[in-house]
């Protein structure tokens, strides 16, 4: 940037004393004073130019920053609305314990990332999970939202099938609040069954607060970012952000104004050199001497403004730069030296493409004479300089022509370093191809490998290893997350150091890994070989947990042409595979086959079945008795739940229990048994005792006392005739936890009996610490007992134990005389079997019951 040129006045003593002399300095004075006019007019100019600037790239920055946050809450929804297991919990049905206490879905969203709001709309626009500020509320969304939300649910589930998430802008208490929805889906999980009909939507609320607002302008130099009250108030820059009722939200902040101290410094000075010029004319004609004196005011005047004008450049957060005709270096801002690192003297005369590398064109000729940038003035241009610490960075530079009267004099412009700024859109970009906790690639980057290799399926064939960890669910529920965490991080790391540099290995779900096998293995039988060594590879003992459990893998393998011509189907046959060996199969590995397709798809099919079972009234429920040993009397019944499909006919527990398991529908079911079971068992014609097995699932909810206490209160029968059966390995996951459950259960004053005791962990810790008052010994040791001596030692040592610890035992699957002579010689209590009576509907029961009061 060129300064000044100062002025000298003449030595006008011998004028003074000619008519000519006079003319000439009137001449000189009128000029004198056009050109700070022209000045004047020109540095207005340029403040103007300078704040329109300003405030077109803070409208810019605005809109972005409003983008970004946008696009990282659409990403942070995607994680949970796509996700198998918020499916089940959150849709399939409403687990509290799973989405708030267990925390995955719930305070943790507002104490990271600063969600205000987390809701949970069902099918039939209903609130039915809630959680505002990290609290838990009952609490409908629409009731909390300012403005009507049903369209924004019905675009989410409109795009429930691409899973992708819809961002409206709402108001909270006045403040404009971003509100993203996302329809839940299983998330491309096999074992998650769609539940029919609409899906539930899980929607996120980021409230942008005062303190919001000025922290999000801040980091893109928005000076006191914040909602305007009103649009016709508003002076400065302001961004229009349409809300979802079509009422425009303002944003404004405070504008920089790099022109403004030309405005406060230079104007006044040079108007104030106006108005000398503008005297000095008219003292010309009066006193030749004195406009000599004024002129030499006037340029002192100059430099001070020069000197004003130079400390302003150098304040800018941009360097300035100015190049002759010939593009060598003829002017470098102060900035210059303190962004680069080089020395100015260093780079002046030397011609500017030896410092900066153009990415686009040649020279700034090219790029100034390019029609597209005479277009849209300002148009940056990129390139690349190495700083004095040898870092590469990246800049942008905004180029004018300098035009004289003979032509071109040079270019000049300013530079901004945008390399922070790339490399915030090069993690974005890392976050959208990698899963963020492993390093691995994640699920949208494995279907665009798989998609590459099948394209070019000439170099071989293709297999694909869909591998599943087991019981990682338990882990996290016995360790936390973040030992979840850990373990997933040493499994991908055990994955990486045991498959090729070739195969590919990617992140696809939660707790499952994806691995692509481009060639080297042409058989079953070799990759049956890699599949068992990468078992023996994935089953030592996690250091992260100490040894305290083990970390099981099933693998599900599927490979082209064979089975799939199209990446999405192949991944589809792989997780069918996984499925059926997690489920089916007593290998850890297993190949897709047709007949696991349609036997899955007959499976969910009942499965579906099952969801519309209860509402439609098609469960049963058969009682088994229990009878005493002692004089055989009946002295109470066993509920077993019976499924009386529509065209299967009465379906047996085996059948549809593991379903209900897998769909998560177990707790549901065993609600609807435990009810039912109190409420015939109130109308029984004797007043016998009535036993309901608990799920684990069912045991572990955290509403299970009170859930009991409710049942009794409104079906009205007697606490001490309900008995609950629990399985030892209920109480192996959490011990504490399920010691202080059974006794809250027993202060209700309800039986409690260990179920099936000897064939799971059998620990007399259990028997002692623990209030059961019932033993009972499982069927496979009852059958034992006609011919195996070790059999009847195993009973008797049983009966003795239960004994002595003050219990009552009873003996299950009782066949014959023989057998219920043996249980009687030994002490044993009660028993149930086909000898006495199988399982009966409530119409046999009844009668049975009658038999018995008469008797």
């Amino acid at each position: 940037m060129t300064g000044f040129k100062r002025f000298r006045s003449p030595n006008v003593s011998a004028a003074l004393n000619s008519g000519f002399t006079l003319r000439a300095l009137i001449a000189f004075a009128v000029l004198l004073l056009l050109v700070f006019i022209l000045a004047t007019v020109m540095l207005v100019g340029i403040a103007h130019t300078q704040n329109d600037q300003a405030r077109d790239q803070g409208l810019f920055f605005a809109e972005k920053a409003l983008k970004i946050r946008q696009e990282n809450l659409q990403r942070s929804i995607s994680d949970y609305a796509f996700w198998g297991d918020a499916y089940l919990h959150l849709h399939a049905h409403v687990d509290l314990e799973w989405a708030y206490t267990r925390r995955n879905l719930g305070s943790s969203l507002f104490e990271d990332f600063g969600y205000e709001g987390l809701f949970v709309v069902a099918p039939n626009n209903h609130t039915v999970y809630a959680v505002i500020e990290g609290q838990l509320q009952p609490t409908l969304i629409e009731n909390w939202l300012q403005g009507d939300i049903r369209a924004l649910l019905d675009e989410s589930r409109a795009r429930a099938a691409d899973e992708q998430s819809v961002v409206k802008v709402f108001q909270v208490d006045g403040q404009p609040a971003l509100v993203v929805a996302a329809s839940l889906t299983p998330g491309g999980d096999p074992t998650v069954s769609e539940v029919p009909g609409a899906p539930s939507v899980l929607l996120f609320v980021d409230v942008l607060s005062p303190n919001k607002l000025q922290r999000l302008g801040d980091d893109y130099a928005l000076n006191q970012l914040r909602v305007a009250r009103g649009a016709e108030e508003i002076e400065g820059p302001r961004l229009s952000v349409p809300s979802a009722d079509g009422t425009p939200i303002w944003l404004e902040w405070d504008p920089a104004e790099p022109g403004s101290p030309l405005f406060r410094l230079v104007l006044p000075l040079l108007g104030l050199a106006g108005l000398i010029i503008a005297a000095l004319s008219g003292w010309v004609i009066r006193r030749a001497m004195a406009t000599s004196q004024l002129l030499a005011n006037n340029y002192s005047s100059l430099v001070a403004s020069e000197a004003r004008f130079h400390d302003i450049a150098q304040t800018s957060s941009d360097w300035l730069w100015e190049t002759d005709a010939k593009q060598r270096i003829s002017y470098l801002s102060e900035r210059f030296e303190v962004i680069t690192g080089h020395a100015r003297e260093k780079w002046l005369g030397r011609p500017i493409s030896e410092f900066l590398s153009f990415a686009r064109v040649s020279s700034l000729a090219s790029w100034v004479e390019n029609p597209e940038v005479q277009a849209t003035p300002y148009t940056p241009l990129s390139c690349s300089y190495q700083s004095a610490t040898g870092e590469y960075s990246i800049c942008n530079l905004v180029v004018c022509a300098i035009q004289g009267p003979n032509g071109l004099l040079g270019y000049r412009g300013t530079a901004r370093d945008i390399t922070v700024e790339m490399e915030s859109q090069a993690r974005i970009q890392q976050l959208q191809h990698y899963d963020s906790l492993t390093g691995l690639s994640n699920r949208k980057q494995l279907h665009e490998q798989l998609e590459r290799l099948m394209s070019g399926m000439s170099d071989g064939p293709i297999s694909v290893l869909s591998i599943g960890l087991q019981r990682f669910k338990q882990i996290n529920d016995r360790f936390g997350r973040s030992v979840g965490d850990q373990v997933l991080v040493e499994v991908s790391q055990r994955l990486e150091g045991f498959l090729r540099e070739e195969d590919f290995l990617a992140r696809h779900t939660s707790d499952e890994f994806v691995v692509l096998l481009n060639g080297g293995f042409s058989s079953e039988e070799e990759i049956a070989d890699l599949c068992s060594r990468l078992i023996d590879c994935m089953t030592r003992p996690l250091g992260v947990v100490q040894q305290q459990t083990a970390l099981n893998v099933r693998i599900g393998i599927a490979r082209a042409p064979e089975d799939a011509s199209t990446a999405t189907e192949l991944l589809r046959c792989a997780d069918i595979a996984l499925y059926w060996a997690r489920h089916h199969k007593n290998t850890p590995w297993c190949f897709f086959t047709r007949e696991m397709e349609h036997h899955i798809v007959e499976e969910q099919q009942l499965e579906s079945d099952l969801h519309q079972a209860i509402g439609n009234g098609e469960l049963r429920l058969h009682f088994q008795p229990r009878y005493r040993t002692s004089d055989r009397h009946l002295s109470g019944v066993e509920a077993l739940v019976r499924w009386q499909h529509p065209q299967r006919g009465l379906l047996s527990p085996s059948v549809f229990i593991p379903l209900a398991e897998q769909s998560g529908l177990i707790g549901l079911l065993g609600t609807w048994v435990l009810r039912e079971a109190c409420f015939q068992a109130k109308n029984f014609a004797a007043p016998v005792f009535v036993s309901v097995n608990l799920s684990p699932e069912q045991f572990r909810s955290s509403d299970l006392v009170a859930q009991v206490k409710r049942v009794l209160a409104e079906s009205g029968l007697s606490a001490n005739r309900l008995e609950l059966e629990i399985t030892e390995g209920m109480m192996f996951d959490d011990a504490e936890g399920a010691l202080l459950t059974l006794e809250e259960l027993k202060l209700l004053g309800v039986k409690l009996s260990m179920d099936d005791f000897g064939t799971g962990y059998s620990s007399l810790s259990y028997l002692r610490h623990y209030p059961f008052d019932i033993l009972k010994i499982d069927r496979s040791f009852t059958a034992q007992l006609d011919n195996a001596e070790d059999g009847l030692a195993v009973v008797m040592a049983i009966v003795r134990l239960g004994h002595a610890l003050s219990m009552q035992v009873t003996a299950e699957g009782v066949e014959n005389e023989k057998q219920l002579a043996l249980l009687q010689e030994m002490g044993c209590d009660e028993v149930q079997g086909f000898h006495f009576s199988p399982p009966l509907p409530i119409e046999r029961l009844s009668a049975l019951l009658k038999k018995s009061q008469t008797a």
